[in-house]
């Protein structure tokens, strides 16, 4: 025998899968929902956008580096003059990408907290809106 609350939650999951099938509500967008504060997202992928320019752009100073060392008709002095202003580049390259990096994982560890932190407290308000019987259910029972 099936009891109201019983047939309320299937209810809410049937029109839930509904709306899944129709395409009105995306899992996606579902979660994304849950992400608050909204701003850090986009700060996220900005930040991101920029870490993935840090290594091409390290590659090409190394490159510059290794060639202007490896030409000898240069004098000493401009060697070692190129050799500093390309150290001196790859320094603020890898300075610029530990900050890229720590804000990326910042804005996005934060995301992901709330996120989950939202989940839990949905699943457990759910789980504690059920009617008694439900726990007794053998499907439902935790061992």
């Amino acid at each position: 025998m099936k009891l109201k609350y019983d047939r309320m939650d299937e209810d809410k999951a049937k029109a839930l899968e509904e709306a899944l099938k129709k395409g009105h509500i995306s899992p996606f967008k579902r979660i994304l929902n849950l992400a608050e504060p909204g701003w850090l997202v986009p700060i996220g992928l900005i930040f991101s956008l920029f870490l993935g320019t840090v290594m091409p752009i390290f590659g090409i100073i190394l490159t510059k580096l290794l060639f202007g060392l490896s030409h000898p008709p240069n004098p000493l002095d401009k060697v070692r003059e190129n050799a500093d202003l390309y150290c001196l580049l790859m320094l603020c390259c890898a300075v610029g990408g530990a900050l890229f990096v720590f804000m990326q994982k910042l804005s996005f560890g934060r995301l992901g907290e709330t996120v989950t932190l939202k989940i839990r407290r949905n699943l457990y308000s759910s789980i504690l809106s059920k009617h008694i019987g439900w726990f007794d259910a053998k499907e439902n029972s935790p061992g």
